[in-house]
């Protein structure tokens, strides 16, 4: 017998598979239906797989932040956090700005070198460019006595504030020299002895003689003692008890070496310790006692070990022509 029955207001949800009967569980009242909660307003339930339905950053296709701990996509973790891998270990990966990240010598902030092809601080030039003749603009800086002229004291005291007139540089050491091979890969500013002045990178400073302020390197604050151990040489300067010993050059007095040695004024021992002592033997073999050390401390510690040195007890001794030293620690 077929049964009758009344055309129902329910949802199709509640009807059964054929829509002959509706299903006991389901009501025909829409008022007792569950109601609609959207409470962070971002457009997604709670039952409808919003994760955190009070905060309306976090539903299903949000973008997840990595390493935040909040899976903001409810995808049900967190999406870790990316890996930075610094391979040449410099402090710098090249999602920062490493230009060659297979050179620990290479990345922004590392100190540019002359002529070698290589960019060092990736900056996108391979050196700093020669300044114009700044020896106008110089002397309201450096004329500190007003004279219109530029002394070594003057040109000393402006090298010690700031290696560069125009550019940036970490305060520098003078030499006296300036076309000594020592100012090769090197920046700072050079003093021609006709009146120019500019800021250089050391194309323009060999055979040209006059003064030459050399960048030096960032200040580490080292000590007198640290700075001996740290930033020697091997068989250079060293007794056997880590002592400061006054190398003397053969056939020359020993025994008045010291005396002599501490006669020296404060600028000369900052350029020795800044450039080396170099020469020619008698038979032609060059020597140095002293390898290139200017980007090794900075000017406060050449300073500092210079007053530490001058406080101690000196001892010297002759060395032989064709010595070899080791080099710069860092």
């Amino acid at each position: 017998m077929l049964m009758s029955y009344r055309r129902s207001t329910v949802t199709p949800l509640c009807l059964g598979v054929a829509g002959l009967f509706v299903l006991a569980a389901c009501s025909s009242d829409p008022a007792s239906a569950p109601p609609i909660t959207d409470h962070d307003q971002d457009g997604v339930e709670g039952r409808a797989g919003d994760c955190d339905d009070f905060n309306n950053t976090v539903k299903p296709g949000a973008t997840d932040a990595p390493g935040d701990g909040v899976d903001q996509d409810c995808s049900g973790a967190d999406t870790p956090a990316e890996v930075v891998e610094d391979i040449d270990g410099d402090g710098v990966s090249a999602d920062d700005g490493d230009c060659n990240d297979k050179d620990s010598s290479v990345h922004p902030g590392a100190r540019e070198r002359t002529g070698d092809g290589v960019d060092a601080n990736c900056d996108g030039n391979e050196r700093p460019e020669l300044g114009e003749d700044l020896f106008a603009q110089a002397v309201g800086l450096i004329d500190t006595d007003e004279d219109g002229a530029i002394s070594f004291d003057e040109f000393e005291a402006a090298c010690a504030a700031r290696a560069m007139i125009a550019g940036e540089a970490e305060p520098g050491v003078v030499n006296t020299h300036a076309s000594c091979a020592g100012t090769n890969a090197c920046r700072g500013m050079i003093l021609h002895p006709w009146g120019e002045l500019f800021d250089h990178d050391c194309r323009g400073v060999n055979n040209c003689a006059g003064w030459s302020c050399t960048e030096t390197a960032a200040d580490k604050g080292r000590d007198g003692p640290t700075l001996f151990a740290q930033a020697g040489c091997s068989n250079c300067h060293h007794g056997d008890n880590a002592d400061f010993v006054v190398l003397v050059p053969p056939g020359e007095d020993a025994a008045a070496a010291v005396g002599t040695f501490l006669g020296y004024p404060d600028s000369h021992l900052r350029a020795a310790i800044a450039f080396g002592m170099a020469g020619v033997g008698p038979t032609g073999v060059a020597y140095q006692n002293m390898p290139l050390h200017y980007d090794v401390m900075s000017r406060a510690e050449m300073n500092t070990i210079i007053t530490w040195i001058r406080a101690g007890t000196l001892t010297a001794k002759n060395f032989a022509y064709g010595d070899t030293q080791g080099p710069a620690k860092p």
